[in-house]
């Protein structure tokens, strides 16, 4: 009975600090390049896509971007890409994931649209912005943030 007690406590620890992850924490500043939600990308040709050669901007120089803030919690108009000015390779031992991705088997009709540049990886989809450096750390880690109940949850 009190090993019972003490797994529902943490149980509910667990669920409070959840939820207030989720509705409470506050929403890191909003890093996103003007030019991104500006433009559009639906005039783009994915099969073409960038060199990577390492004459322009890195993975670290573009800054982050996020999913537009409260009330929206989301774009109305494919952005334009967010390392569409970076030419960094990608970054040894990752696969070239790059281009435009339409699902139909589990959610036909699904589309997104993945950009890599050195270690890092923005997936665009469903009105929300994955943008992350897959460098194994949780403070470059992707900060999502979604609508919910009329309410940005991160």
């Amino acid at each position: 009975m009190r090993i019972a007690r003490y797994g529902l406590a943490l149980l509910l620890l667990l669920l409070t600090a959840a939820y207030s992850m989720a509705f409470w924490w506050p929403r890191p500043p909003d890093t996103t390049e003007a030019r991104v939600f500006a433009d559009s990308g639906a005039h783009l040709d994915y099969c073409a896509l960038p060199v990577l050669d390492g004459n322009g901007l890195t993975a670290r120089d573009i800054p982050k971007a996020y999913t537009p803030p409260a009330p929206a919690c989301h774009y109305s108009a494919f952005p334009a890409p967010v390392l569409a000015h970076c030419s960094e390779p990608i970054a040894p031992g990752f696969p070239d994931l790059r281009g435009l991705w339409l699902a139909y088997s589990e959610r036909p009709g699904h589309l997104e649209r993945i950009e890599q540049c050195g270690d890092r990886f923005v997936i665009t989809t469903a009105g929300v912005i994955h943008d992350f450096h897959a460098d194994g750390t949780l403070e470059n880690g992707s900060r999502d943030v979604e609508g919910v109940h009329n309410r940005c949850m991160n």
